[in-house]
């Protein structure tokens, strides 16, 4: 069904605001910083065009039914990080509606969130800030305690927002720019996980640039995902990849042979996953048995850990067991969907969220202002009219 909705763009600002007040929270629990996006998700149900669809109030129903057999089994924390898993992208597809946003927000984000945010973090806390690769071959970007992947998720984020504006066919010189600026911070972050994310959204967006061949796309999805467990294959080629100074520092080749492995301890955490997921009778172990961090000590299995939280979709079944299928059949399902409307960068999106995930960079979860961007330019991606956003027309929406 196609429906006519007026957007109104200054609405982003409140986004922009809740950004800021996230990101500014001095204490480090996840959970607090994830407050404004709790009170504006709850704030969704007080909208009386929130749950029109009768799908929407199913799948609520369904959230909330399943959330509650996580807190019989598991408790309340297990609870509330389950419930919005789902929920969280039911609001944001609603949230899709009622905002306007673009590339270009992903861009303002950048300048007017995420560069000011940083400067204060540094002269708060300290830390590195640099825009220039050090000895290392690595820059730094965010300050504070913020690791490299936290460099690597805005050049992300900005690589996204580029794609986007290629699959509007508006090549400028701005777009370019952001493009290598955003390829720039990927490479120099020397995140393994988003730089491999990245080269495998880019090649699925050059095989369906186009038209979007379903089968192929289904295919590279199913492969790269499955090689992802085959890293530590790599190993064999130490000696060749070794011969190239740059990519040696960027790969850390000669890490290879450690205790930790290609994949810097993520094979060994897939399989304590797994067998944690069979060992509790598939109803997983809740928050106990997936935190921790790397060389604690796990009791259950006398080891030290090589990883810790760097596998956040095998994470969810060690957690919630059989309910963790729920939410990964979710994120294929928006993935396969966007694929079935022939939507290239709804699914570039999705691709690269669920392959970062895969590999240790949590994208999928709905309690952050980047996770957030992305969602609502996935579900803003099927908007079928050319439309322009900086006057406040009527846009031609599908439903998703």
């Amino acid at each position: 069904m196609i429906n006519h909705i007026t957007l109104k763009r200054k609405r982003i600002r409140i986004l922009f605001l809740l950004f800021f007040i996230s990101l500014l929270i001095p204490i480090p629990s996840a959970t607090i910083k994830s407050i404004p996006f709790i009170l504006l998700f709850f704030y969704c149900l007080t909208q009386k065009d929130f749950l029109k669809n009768k799908t929407d109030r199913l799948l609520l129903t369904i959230c909330i039914t399943l959330t509650f057999i996580v807190f019989l089994l598991h408790g309340i924390l297990e609870a509330k990080d389950y419930f919005f898993l789902l929920y969280g992208i039911l609001c944001l597809k609603y949230l899709s509606s009622k905002y306007s946003i673009d590339n270009n927000d992903l861009y303002k984000y950048y300048f007017y969130v995420l560069i000011p945010i940083s400067i204060f973090t540094f002269f708060t806390q300290g830390g590195r800030l640099s825009y220039i690769p050090d000895a290392n071959m690595s820059i730094n970007i965010c300050a504070g305690e913020s690791t490299k992947h936290g460099t690597a998720v805005i050049g992300y984020l900005l690589f996204i927002a580029s794609l986007y504006q290629f699959t509007q066919e508006k090549l400028n010189k701005k777009t370019i720019s952001f493009f290598l600026f955003s390829i720039y911070l990927i490479f120099f972050s020397t995140s393994r996980s988003v730089a491999l994310s990245t080269a495998y959204v880019l090649i699925f967006y050059m095989i369906n640039y186009k038209k979007i061949k379903i089968k192929v796309s289904l295919s590279f999805f199913f492969i790269i995902v499955c090689s992802t467990f085959l890293l530590e294959n790599l190993s064999s080629y130490t000696q060749l990849i070794g011969h190239n100074d740059i990519l040696n520092k960027f790969i850390r080749a000669d890490n290879f042979d450690n205790s930790i492995g290609v994949t810097s301890g993520r094979s060994w955490l897939w399989e304590y996953h797994w067998k944690t997921f069979l060992n509790t009778n598939f109803i997983g172990g809740g928050r106990e048995a997936i935190d921790f961090k790397v060389n604690d000590f796990i009791p259950t299995i006398n080891e030290v850990a090589k990883a810790g939280s760097e596998s956040p979709l095998t994470g969810m079944l060690a957690c919630y067991g059989v309910l963790g299928f729920i939410p990964l059949f979710l994120y294929f399902y928006l993935f396969y969907y966007a694929i079935k409307k022939r939507n290239l960068i709804g699914s570039c999106i999705i691709l690269g969220n669920i392959y970062n995930a895969l590999t240790g960079v949590n994208l999928l979860h709905c309690l952050n202002s980047t996770n957030i961007l992305l969602y609502l330019l996935y579900f803003q991606s099927f908007y079928i009219s050319k439309y322009n956003l900086k006057s406040k027309t009527i846009l031609t929406y599908e439903r998703v």
